[in-house]
């Protein structure tokens, strides 16, 4: 059970670690470290800084004293009290109005010696220019499960014009080491993934898979491992098992916004390929680009991808498909934007029967050719990625440096 109440030593190892004349504008108290101890998530403003700024401090229940793992100056549009948190569930959530019609809220949790952004939700209004409507926007990171959640509606919540709940596929160099707490791979293995065919599908035993890949300058290499209680690989391509892998290097928005209106975009156009192979690994896998103006350097780096296929003692697939990066270099888009991804596992139980296959999608809304229900594959560069990480570890080593004498500044993330 977490602790209710602090000795006086701990909670001047608090105090010790805030600016000097400041006042605590608020707290709470609850375990987001999930080791049974209480941790005190607060609020101070102090003298010396911008007179709209807070300070939010995360200190985490080190035993015989707390340990801070955050420290944030965060703005306020008009008043304090709208930068506020709660700590629920293993969760310290902390919300905060960015202007009018514009709020954030971010849940964090130690897991694994390291203080993550486990979650990530955003609403405002988009006031565009030179239009004569106004949009909402809604927007959900979740970064263990590497899904995100976007929604555009009605100003007034009337109506959602567009929806789609879609996994994110973060790619980093393949020689960076990566603490262990840092989510990689995506696992389809879920009722809500299913495009087509949920009367056929009973369970992650029946069809699941998960992918993970990293990157160089030459190659973007793609792990897939499947579990498929049938495989089905003699036949046409449409009447046998499948992978299909859709990527939109495009650059270009969902939504495509005039002054009269919007547009979703719904066709396959410019930047868009996919990628496939059928799950057997006797054959070479079936390439095919599926767009009106692919580049020449495009089109000549489709020959170059490669596919390796293999089957483990438990009879699961796996595949290796290596892609050139020349495919992505036209619009190479990193970091936070990224380019559409989305992958789609065609399964074919009775090849007599084709139109009863079910398809399993990292797009719960997923559509072929249709770019608006494409994911997201986030290429990383040394320094970034997909979310927030603290070592805890490095926090640690450097309050014990502190408190022998030591001044140590900076600090480190995995």
């Amino acid at each position: 059970m977490a602790e209710r109440a602090f000795s006086h030593e701990k909670i001047q190892t608090i105090i010790s670690f805030l600016p000097e004349n400041c006042k605590i504008y608020g707290f709470d108290i609850g375990d987001f470290s999930n080791d049974g101890r209480s941790d005190v998530v607060l609020s101070v403003k102090a003298s010396g800084y911008p007179s709209n700024t807070l300070q939010v401090f995360m200190l985490l229940n080190d035993g015989r004293s707390f340990l801070p793992v955050y420290r944030q100056f965060t703005r306020y549009f008009s008043l304090p009290i709208e930068i506020g948190f709660t700590i629920d569930q293993g969760v310290c959530y902390v919300t905060h109005k960015i202007a009018d019609n514009h709020w954030r809220i971010d849940g964090w949790q130690v897991r694994r010696n390291c203080l993550q952004l486990v979650n990530s939700w955003e609403t405002r209004l988009l006031n565009l220019k030179n239009n004569l409507f106004t949009l909402g926007y809604e927007y959900e990171d979740y970064f263990l499960q590497l899904r995100e959640r976007e929604a555009y509606f009605h100003r007034l919540g009337r109506k959602t014009y567009f929806e789609n709940s879609y996994a994110v596929l973060p790619v980093y160099n393949k020689d960076r080491t990566l603490n262990p707490a840092v989510p990689r791979e995506i696992v389809v293995d879920s009722a809500a993934s299913i495009c087509q065919g949920l009367s056929n599908w009973y369970g992650p035993d029946d069809l699941s898979y998960a992918i993970h890949a990293v990157y160089d300058s030459a190659f973007l290499t793609i792990s897939i491992s499947i579990q498929d209680d049938i495989l089905v690989s003699i036949g046409e391509k449409d009447s046998v098992d499948r992978m299909e892998l859709w990527f939109d290097v495009s650059g270009r928005r969902k939504l495509l916004f005039s002054p009269n209106g919007y547009a979703i975009r719904k066709k396959t156009d410019k930047g868009i390929f996919i990628l496939g192979f059928t799950v057997d690994s006797s054959k070479s896998p079936y390439f095919f680009a599926e767009g009106k103006k692919l580049t020449q350097d495009q089109k000549e780096a489709l020959t170059k991808a490669r596919l390796r296929q293999w089957h483990d003692a438990m009879g699961r697939a796996h595949a290796d498909l290596r892609i050139p990066m020349e495919l992505f270099s036209a619009g190479k888009k990193k970091g936070k934007s990224g380019f559409g991804f989305v992958a789609a596992y065609h399964d074919v139980d009775q090849p007599d029967k084709p139109f009863r296959q079910t398809t399993l999608a990292t797009s719960s809304n997923f559509e072929s050719g249709n770019p608006s229900t494409f994911g997201k594959i986030l290429f990383l560069e040394q320094g970034e990625w997909f979310g927030e990480f603290r070592d805890v570890l490095i926090h640690r080593l450097l309050n014990r440096l502190a408190r022998i004498g030591v001044i140590v500044s900076g600090g480190s993330r995995p």
